[in-house]
């Protein structure tokens, strides 16, 4: 039963959104790999195997730890283990990427079990983790990919993955803008921008500039955009044709326009991915 039809169109928009999703885990759990160690190894800020020792007193049956804290890491928390769970999930996206053996679907689903092993490890909370968390679930539920150099998928979905997916980047978006908007005097107060251009984590050159150099009503300009851009466009994402494909052109801007200004890790780029 494929979610949006057979069309061409849709084949390759999920195709590019599966490859999308698997190079975005493979690089998040390959760049984990170089710092995981420093953070959760025997010599690092908080050992790994200390943390477990106080979930087991708290969590004093087997079944309740992997419960409330799944971890591939209860049945070793060495550093080999530690860095293994990263490299070995880099490496399945890579394999879910380049579509190996058609079992994308199934590279997808061990990345995401790599990935949630380490957050009892290293406590992946940010942003961007818990978004790569969700998504890799339901990356896990799409068809399976043909090899490259195909890049479409060979089926679209089930309507209710593509149904969660608009879903999830509704919450993500109008979430954002809620969180600007709500209880906040922007009225009096619309130099919002000005001052994210400097806070935002690692501004780029950029962000700099617009910061200092920016004129004020470019920035009031940018303030009212992205009202739109975060509150009203993400309702356009439930209607079928035009209107969903313009919203997916103003996120995918609004994404660009936020790396280019500063640096989120891989964050605006797994939203911009999820917008296809």
């Amino acid at each position: 039963m494929s979610g949006d039809g057979g069309d061409g169109s849709s084949l390759l928009a999920w195709g590019l959104f599966a490859r999308g999703l698997a190079l975005v885990q493979a690089f998040a759990l390959l760049d984990l790999s170089r710092q995981v160690l420093a953070f959760s190894g025997r010599r690092g800020i908080v050992p790994v195997h200390v943390t477990l020792r106080k979930l087991r007193a708290q969590l004093d049956r087997p079944a309740l730890r992997w419960l409330y804290a799944p971890s591939l890491l209860w049945l070793s928390d060495s550093d080999a283990a530690l860095r293994g769970l990263a490299l070995a999930g880099g490496a399945a996206g890579i394999a879910g990427a380049l579509g190996l053996g058609g079992q994308s679907a199934l590279w997808c689903l061990v990345a995401q079990l790599c990935l949630l092993s380490l957050d009892v490890a290293i406590g992946l909370g940010m942003p961007w983790d818990c978004l790569l968390l969700e998504l890799g679930w339901l990356g896990a539920l799409l068809p399976p990919l043909p090899p490259l150099p195909a890049l479409a998928a060979a089926a679209t979905p089930h309507p209710y993955v593509g149904w969660m997916c608009r879903w999830l980047l509704f919450r993500l978006i109008f979430g954002f803008g809620k969180l600007k908007f709500s209880g906040t005097d922007h009225a009096s107060d619309q130099l919002y921008i000005r001052d994210f251009m400097i806070m935002q984590p690692i501004p780029t050159r950029l962000g700099w500039l617009m910061h200092v150099h920016g004129p004020l009503w470019l920035h009031r300009l940018l303030l009212g955009g992205m009202f739109v851009a975060e509150i009203l466009v993400p309702f356009l994402v439930f209607f079928e044709g035009w209107p969903r494909l313009l919203a997916a052109a103003v996120l995918v801007a609004l994404q660009l326009g936020i790396q280019t200004h500063g640096n989120f890790g891989y964050f605006n780029v797994l939203t911009a991915v999820l917008c296809l």
